[in-house]
């Protein structure tokens, strides 16, 4: 679903610019799951995003966020506030004050895309084609 999200951003040209001006450079590690996506802008070309789930990114982040599936799930649906995720300690923050803040704003950008392809991946496996 994660590369659906990050596919469906490539192909939304405005989003795209938007998240590769601001050079966003973040991993997300899902606790639950030892899994870690890395997600920057493209070198130039046809994307504007690159990503890889091998943990040795060719780039340094400058945000970490660590979650659980299903918690990152609630906030990238729009559900569940980062503020207070991480006071709750749900979710962990790592990276410099002002990045954060830059980067919390673009992540408010995602929930919408996020949403569409949770509804194409769940219409997709109710026709019988996943």
């Amino acid at each position: 679903m994660l590369e659906a999200l990050l596919e469906y951003l490539n192909e939304d040209e405005k989003l795209a610019t938007v998240l590769r001006a601001a050079r966003w450079r973040q991993s997300f590690e899902f606790t639950d799951l030892d899994l870690r996506l890395d997600v920057a802008p493209a070198p130039e070309g046809d994307q504007a995003l690159a990503w890889t789930f091998d943990r040795n990114p060719s780039w340094e982040p400058k945000l970490i966020l660590r979650m659980t599936s299903a918690h990152a799930h609630e906030y990238l649906r729009g559900e569940l506030s980062l503020p207070v995720a991480v006071a709750r300690g749900l979710i962990e923050v790592e990276g410099e004050g002002p990045t954060r803040l830059k980067y919390v704003t673009l992540l408010a950008l995602l929930s919408v895309p996020y949403k569409r392809v949770v509804v194409r991946y769940l219409t997709e496996r109710a026709d019988g084609r996943d």
